[in-house]
């Protein structure tokens, strides 16, 4: 599935990052509540603003190599995987 990317031309990078953390806040509470409906629609709107930012600053193509490193990151310092997702 392919993630979208939006116009956030019109915000300053503080306006984002804001944004983020406004909405890593409603995601900590949907877990507080355990309200997991909640918690799939929040972790996307971060997930958004964190694809969102990486976009304006020209990364997105850099994402599949970035992936590979941070797998290699978390593998040095001795964490086991559990599965691949795929959205």
């Amino acid at each position: 599935m392919k993630y979208p990317v939006l116009d956030i031309s019109k915000y300053t990078t503080l306006e984002e990052m804001n944004k983020l953390q406004e909405e890593v806040q409603e995601f900590k509470v949907a877990i507080l509540l355990d309200d997991e409906d909640n918690m799939l629609e929040e972790a996307l709107d971060v997930m958004q603003v964190l694809f969102n930012i990486l976009n304006r600053y020209e990364l997105t193509d850099y994402l599949e190599e970035a992936l590979y490193l941070h797998k290699k990151k978390l593998a040095s310092r001795g964490w086991k995987l559990d599965k691949y997702i795929e959205i």
